[in-house]
């Protein structure tokens, strides 16, 4: 990825040079050296005996690294992401005097974070916590908790947390699963200052099959279901998590009925809802009509029916209101050669479901030490995967 790194005065004097996986010449970097020397604003890349330079200006100083012409834009993000973490770690900030005065730790930085040429620990936190005690380095308090930075909101504070489940369905022509699982996230947005103390508590009827959490988070809390952490700046995933349905609680259930003839095919297609959990807002349900199968005609309970000519797709869009059940009839007329028993009719369904969580998982509190009156919201989301049910043959 990155071939090596050089740090460049605004003389074109090469201050450190830092070989990863390939050395290059000295003559063949003589035309960035002048670049830098003899322009304001040199390119930020440059092109010079098959070797790529990505230039990036910090104050009086710049970074230049080297890569070939196949990873130019993510070599572009890696120098400018080292350039930060060395402004952020230094003490003086990243320029032409720190660089002469502390360059081992330079390179000691430079070797922490890139291994081999490609990106390895890449948290000015997380490097700050190996580097051993020097002067030369900033102060940085979060020391103990890499994944926030300082920050100073000025606002009242604000705590977000969705509850985001995904079903993965696929029930066979028998009406029983081939496939059903759950993947749940836990999707929490802070704007918070300082470094505070979340305390999040939850409750669930079911085993989950698996999970995993975010490092903020001592995995022993898990057991208890309590979790105490600070949390990084931002939107960042507390714990994502499998559970396995009952096929008796689904959201939507699809019965597909097909009847074949030689001359044509009749079908039905019910859609039903739970009539306990709340309704989504917009359902889709598609499904293609095998090749040999002529255009349709259709009719439906509820919503409106579309069919494509060219992929032979019907689709159909819901809007449940107060209806629990939704019916579509069609017919078409099918090929004199049309084998029916060869096909299968898969119909499909998109939906998102607020107000509630197919596993049954609940946030029971909530809370962010020092902040009393912080902005808060909870919210639960159900939504389709691969939600299928095949129609019978």
């Amino acid at each position: 990825m990155i071939k090596c790194i050089y740090i460049i005065n605004l003389h074109g004097e090469v201050l450190i040079e830092k070989y990863n996986h390939e050395k290059i010449l000295r003559r063949e970097l003589e035309p960035v050296c002048s670049e830098i020397k003899n322009c304001i604003n040199p390119p930020q890349i440059i092109e010079s005996l098959g070797n790529v330079f990505i230039l990036t200006r910090n104050t009086d100083i710049y970074i230049v690294g080297v890569c070939d012409t196949s990873n130019t834009s993510i070599a572009s993000v890696i120098i400018k992401n080292i350039s930060g973490i060395l402004h952020n770690i230094l003490k003086d900030g990243f320029n032409e005097s720190s660089v002469k005065a502390d360059y081992p730790l330079i390179y000691q930085i430079l070797d922490m974070y890139l291994n081999n040429g490609v990106p390895f620990i890449e948290e000015s936190s997380t490097i700050l916590s190996t580097l051993d005690n020097n002067s030369q380095v900033k102060l940085i308090s979060n020391a103990n908790c890499p994944w926030r930075a300082e920050e100073d909101y000025k606002g009242q504070g604000e705590f977000y947390l969705d509850v985001v489940e995904t079903l993965e369905v696929r029930i066979n022509s028998k009406g029983k699963a081939d496939l059903l699982v759950l993947h749940g996230m836990l999707n929490i947005v802070t704007k918070l200052s300082g470094y505070p103390f979340v305390s999040v508590s939850i409750s669930s009827p079911h085993m989950l099959e698996d999970y995993s959490l975010h490092r903020c988070v001592d995995p022993s809390q898990f057991q208890s279901k309590k979790f105490r952490f600070i949390p990084p700046n931002g939107g960042f995933t507390l714990m994502t998590y499998l559970a396995k349905p009952q096929i008796t609680n689904l959201p939507i259930f699809i019965s597909p009925k097909f009847t074949w003839s030689k001359i044509n095919v009749i079908f039905e297609v019910v859609v039903r809802l739970d009539d306990v959990l709340p309704k989504p807002k917009k359902i889709n349900v598609y499904f293609e009509l095998p090749e040999g199968v002529s255009p349709p005609s259709m009719a439906c309970e509820g919503g409106t029916i579309t069919y494509d000519l060219t992929q032979r797709i019907v689709k159909w869009d819901i809007d449940p209101e107060s209806k629990d059940s939704m019916i579509l009839n069609g017919s078409a007329a099918i090929a004199p050669e049309f084998n029916y028993h060869a096909c299968d009719i898969i119909i499909t369904t998109n939906f998102m479901a607020k107000g509630y969580s197919a596993s049954g998982i609940n946030i029971e509190k909530a809370e962010i030490d020092g902040f009393p009156k912080v902005l808060k919201s909870i919210q639960y989301i159900t939504k389709s995967g691969v939600y299928s049910f095949y129609g019978n043959i």
